[in-house]
Parts: structure tokens; sequence; C-alpha cells
């Protein structure tokens, strides 16, 4: 009989929870559930309404897999002169106790290779505090779902180059509620990623602090309208500020990478792939590409019939 398993993939977001249930055979992977509740109060779900959710919907919890949020991790691009893994597991945690304001027995520390010759190595590696870990791991084991896998949030993002096309240069943009998140690719390979606090929810305040609305008149005008006013114009005030500072976030991103762009910078990248609820506000994709000169889109469904239907009914902008 062939070995069928399924691998549940956990999103703790604190606008909602999404939960994707995926079954691998020796035939490959079947979609078997995507799930999104709301969170009550925007607000990461509690331990009992996750335990809730979970046994509603029968979901397996033999392979979990989530992710430590963006804003509680610290990349590094680190390069040695070597490659061998075994020579890189003692220098990795060497390179780093010099940079972080952490004693190294209060951090844990993962790292993969970017690229690299026999004579050299680019790795980059993700710090977190045990105490961070400690704390997700705590609430999901409480919840009955412990993961398997913690992946690094930002990061993650590269996962889905099995599934779309990725190739060349493009940095991923996930627009959540409380926090963006972005990772720079070449061919379907992180570079480096990274979280800003502005997101959604900073879009409606800044909206609601612009026109005298209330928190929930703004958000509903937000997607209504999207990036244009009532009057139809661009967006101004404290609202265009925010959405600035994404595009700045963006640019700056690319560029602290130029040397891995073959020092070709904003040149190089191909485009800004738009991903996560945000990423639907009508006018964005062009107000991106006008801020930074690169094309923007929003994450489209793959080409590929068989990836296709592993999304099933889901949104993959969502």
């Amino acid at each position: 009989m062939p070995m069928i398993k399924n691998v549940v993939g956990l999103d703790l977001g604190s606008y909602s929870t999404k939960i994707v249930e995926i079954r691998q055979t020796l035939r490959g992977l079947e979609p078997v559930q995507a799930i999104e509740s709301v969170n009550e109060s925007a607000q990461v779900i509690g331990v009992e309404a996750l335990a809730d959710l979970i046994r509603e919907n029968a979901v397996s919890l033999d392979q979990v897999t989530c992710a430590l949020p963006g804003d509680r991790i610290s990349l590094r691009r680190l390069e040695f002169p070597f490659r061998d893994r075994k020579r890189l597991n003692a220098a990795v945690p060497f390179e780093i106790e010099s940079n972080i304001p952490f004693d190294l027995d209060d951090v844990l520390i993962d790292w993969q290779v970017l690229e690299g010759e026999r004579s050299k190595g680019v790795v980059v590696a993700a710090i977190a505090q045990r105490s961070d870990v400690a704390l997700l791991l705590e609430r999901t084991d409480q919840a009955g779902c412990p993961p398997r896998i913690l992946e690094a949030e930002g990061l993650a993002l590269a996962n889905l180059a099995p599934l779309f096309d990725l190739s060349g240069f493009r940095i991923l943009v996930d627009l959540g509620h409380r926090k963006t998140s972005l990772c720079l690719m070449q061919d379907g390979r992180p570079l480096t990623a990274r979280t800003i606090p502005t997101a959604g929810l900073a879009l409606t305040k800044a909206l609601a602090r612009d026109t005298g609305l209330s928190m929930e008149m703004a958000e509903e005008r937000k997607c209504r309208q999207g990036l244009l006013s009532s009057e139809g114009t661009s967006p101004s005030g404290t609202f265009s500020d925010q959405l600035d500072r994404i595009a700045r976030e963006i640019v700056r991103t690319i560029e602290s990478h130029d040397l891995d762009l073959d020092g070709h910078g904003l040149g190089k990248v191909e485009e800004i792939t738009l991903m996560g609820g945000s990423a639907y506000l009508e006018g964005l994709e062009s107000f991106l590409a006008e801020r930074t000169g690169l094309r923007a889109r929003r994450l489209s469904l793959p080409e590929d019939p068989e990836s296709a239907a592993l999304l099933a009914d889901s949104d993959p902008v969502i």
C-alpha cells in the first residue's frame, strides 16, 4: 500500500487564521481543504478558539508546519571562504555571536546556503530568541497542533516556488493586516526577507485620520475605493505616507542586496509580486509601479494544470 500523509500549513495571522491541508501520496499532492477564520477583535487567535477550529474541521495533525512572525526574527547574510557543511555548522554561530546583543544560549539559529563554490559559501542565517519560539510552541501545543516544522516568516514565501512561476529576480510582497513581509528571490531561491509594521491596518488608521471617519467606515471605504479618494484623485495625506513607506521599504530591501543582483539593484529585479488581503486594494499595483519603477502584479494561478488543481477553489493571493 502506498504511504499517504496529510501535510498542514498553519498561518496564525492577526486578522484571520488560515489552514491549508494537502494529502501527499506516491502520485503527488492532492488538496484536502483550505480554511480561513476571521479572528475576534483582530487579534491572533486564542488557544481554545484554535483548538475548536481544528476539531470542527477534522484537521490532520500528523505533519503541521507553522512560521515564526518575521518581526521576531533577525536575518544575516554571511560569506565564508569554504562551503563544507560541517565547517559552516561551526562557523555560522561563531560569526553571529559577535553581531547580536544576546548570548548564544538565548537564541536559536538556522541557516541555509544561498550560493557558493568549493572555495566560497554564502548563507542566510535566521536568528530568533528562544523565548519567542517557546511561546509559539506552547500555544500550538496547548491547542493540540504542535508543528513538526517551524519556518521563518518571510523566507517561507519562497516555498511558493514549486507551484508558481517565480523565475528571475523578483520581490514577493505579502501585505497582511498588521505587517508586510518582503522576500527577495532569484529563480525561486530566497536571498533575504524582512518584515515591516505597515500594512492594511495602518492604511485604515491613516485614512480615518485624514478623513475623520470612524475605523469601521474608513475600512469600508478603503476596501470599496482602494487608493483613490471619494473625488477619484490619487492618495494624499497620511494615507499616502503609509503607502510611500511600503514602496520605500521595497526599494531599500532590493538595494541592500545590490551585490546579489550583480550590482544592478533595481534594474535587475523584474517584478513586485503581490499577495495578502491588502494586495486587493484597487490601484495598488499602479501606485507601486510608479513609485518604484518596477512592474507590480498580484500573484495569479499557476499555468501548470496540476499546480492549479492543487489550489482547488482557493485564492492564490490570500
